[in-house]
């Protein structure tokens, strides 16, 4: 499978762009199977205020009408895609990443650690998923990590398959870091993707890279916008 890990900018609480910036990135990924994005990049990572009325207005239900939207792309563009969002479910929140195939969310993962999030401040509303398991991904065993879920709890996640690893970070993953993400990546899995958005307030240089047995195989140029073309079968 042809994975394209969409360094891209993300704007906070601007989702007409992020979502201007998805089709740019389908549009531009010919020869991929399916294009993944960074940690909510749908809202942008700082988009959650801990007020919970505004949080209302910025997050996004599975079903609502913004979700169909992105769940046409990939009926336009003939592609899937995995994009992580602040997920509204009733009255609560979630810090969620979705598989989008053939028009349907056909996973839903839910962070399960609390890091998304100003803890001191939100209140039961904001919540954590409880499910880190992997799954089928036309036919690729796949887990989903998010960010700081593979410092805290890496062993949840460990996959025969592929770690899909989508992280925002505002500081640069020059080779020092990215060796250390490489090397924790193993503890889930041989073989680990990582996508991290671009953003200017706060500032990140966002990059992608393709982790195989600890080591960087594969990586895009951090401070621009790219995408990373990953062939795994």
């Amino acid at each position: 499978m042809k994975f394209a890990l969409a360094s891209y900018e993300s704007r906070v609480r601007d989702m007409e762009y992020n979502i201007g910036q998805i089709e740019k990135a389908l549009k531009s990924s010919k020869h991929a199977d399916v294009v993944c994005f960074g940690e909510a990049f749908l809202q942008g990572f700082c988009a959650i205020t801990s007020c919970y009325e505004e949080d209302m207005r910025i997050a996004v239900e599975q079903d609502g009408a913004i979700m169909a939207q992105i769940k046409q792309l990939t009926l336009q563009y003939g592609k899937a895609l995995t994009l992580g969002y602040i997920e509204k479910s009733g009255r609560d929140f979630y810090s969620s990443y979705a598989v989008i195939d053939h028009g349907d969310i056909i996973h839903n993962y839910r962070r399960i650690t609390k890091n998304w999030k100003e803890y001191e401040k939100t209140d039961e509303h904001y919540r954590e998923g409880t499910n880190s398991n992997p799954f089928m991904f036309r036919g690729i065993e796949l887990n989903i990590a998010l960010c700081g879920n593979m410092w805290i709890c890496p062993e949840k996640f460990r996959t025969n398959g592929i770690l899909l690893w989508p992280v925002y970070v505002n500081f640069d993953l020059d080779d020092s870091e990215a060796h250390e993400y490489a090397k924790q990546s193993t503890i889930a899995s041989d073989n680990a993707l990582l996508v991290n958005s671009l953003s200017t307030n706060p500032l990140s240089r966002g990059g992608a890279f393709h982790f195989a047995h600890g080591t960087v195989k594969k990586q895009t140029i951090l401070g621009s916008e790219d995408i990373l073309l990953v062939d795994i079968a």
